[in-house]
C-alpha cells in the first residue's frame, strides 16, 4: 500500500491490512499524539464504525506496548478516559463493545484491568 487512504477506507480494511497500513505510514502524528489518530469525520461515524476504529487502534497500541516490554495498559488513565469522554460521550458503551470484540477474536485484554486503570489516579 503506497497511497494515503481516507479515514473511511482505513476503517474498511481487514485487520491484517489495517495493521500493515498503520505500520507503513512514517512520521504520522498519531505515533506521538494518541488523539491525533481520530479521523476527521469521527463524529459522523456510526456506533459500529467507532467500535471498529477503537478496536484497531487500541489492539495495535496494546500489542506494540507488549512487544516493547512495556505495560500494555499504560494508555488507560483517568485523564485518558476524561479526554475520551470529551471527544465522545459514549466512551463507556464504546469500550464495552471494544472489549466484547477483543474477546470474540480471542484477544486476552482484561476489561477489569482497564476499568481499574481508568478509575485509579496515577501518581
Amino acid at each position: 500500500m503506497k497511497r494515503e487512504l481516507s479515514s473511511e477506507e482505513i476503517l474498511k480494511l481487514p485487520k491484517d491490512e489495517f495493521i500493515e497500513y498503520m505500520n507503513s505510514v512514517k512520521n504520522r502524528t498519531y505515533k506521538t499524539n494518541f488523539w491525533s489518530c481520530l479521523p476527521e469525520n469521527y463524529h459522523e461515524l456510526n456506533f459500529d464504525d467507532k467500535v471498529k476504529f477503537w478496536v484497531g487502534i487500541l489492539n495495535q497500541g496494546m500489542r506494540l506496548q507488549v512487544e516493547k516490554g512495556h505495560d500494555e495498559y499504560s494508555t488507560f488513565t483517568p485523564q485518558w478516559h476524561k479526554t475520551f469522554r470529551e471527544v465522545d460521550s459514549n466512551v463507556d458503551e464504546i469500550m464495552e463493545e471494544v472489549f466484547r470484540t477483543f474477546s470474540k477474536y480471542g484477544w486476552t485484554w482484561d476489561k477489569q484491568e482497564y476499568q481499574k486503570r481508568i478509575s485509579t489516579p496515577t501518581l
